[in-house]
């Protein structure tokens, strides 16, 4: 990691530990995950989704300690997508797992589930495309270069399937279903309401 970036962010890392029972490692392993994952440098940033996963943790049930040793993993699997880097990116995954979380046992396996939902997403782009009368769902341009925005992405899947379970278990598989099983049940919810 950058020495500099440390000592910037010591008393940010201390201030979140003490908050959120986290271990000083956790949350420097997050700070560097900030760093290397979403391109984040600006001690400022940096805070500010620190405070970001904290609030996230105490609001649902993927945790500071989820956070750090899962959000490596899930930027990376962000960054193939080709989701934003930055608070961005980082809120955007931070969501996906806590609404994964819910629905899963554990926060690693909302991780996997997260990670896996993503990567079904791209390789099952044709068959959303055909399930939405042609239109794609996941990717901006012909060349498969560029994806839409992920809240998007899910969105119209979800539209794309009308919300059929068996349709979206083809196109999620059983651990993309675990990151997607709460916006499913999300959708039906209001589909049905």
């Amino acid at each position: 990691g950058s020495l500099e970036l440390a000592k910037s962010s010591g008393r940010d890392m201390a201030t979140a530990a003490r908050a959120t029972g986290a271990s000083e490692e956790d949350i420097g392993s997050l700070i560097a995950t900030l760093n290397t994952k979403f391109g984040m440098t600006d001690p400022n940033e940096i805070k500010q989704a620190i405070a970001m996963a904290i609030q996230q943790g105490k609001s649902g049930a993927f945790e500071m300690r989820d956070a750090a040793g899962y959000m490596s993993e899930m930027g990376a699997a962000g960054q193939r997508f080709g989701l934003d880097k930055g608070g961005s990116g980082f809120a955007k995954r931070g969501a996906m797992a806590q609404v994964a979380r819910a629905s899963t046992g554990s926060g690693a396996e909302a991780a996997t589930g997260v990670q896996a939902m993503m990567r079904q997403l791209i390789s099952k782009s044709d068959d959303i495309k055909k399930m939405n009368g042609g239109e794609s769902v996941v990717f901006k341009d012909k060349g498969k270069t560029q994806t839409n925005d992920i809240v998007d992405v899910i969105a119209n899947t979800l539209k794309a399937t009308k919300g059929n379970k068996g349709k979206l278990q083809e196109v999620f598989g059983d651990e993309g279903m675990k990151g997607a099983s709460g916006f499913i049940t999300a959708f039906n919810d209001a589909a049905n309401a």
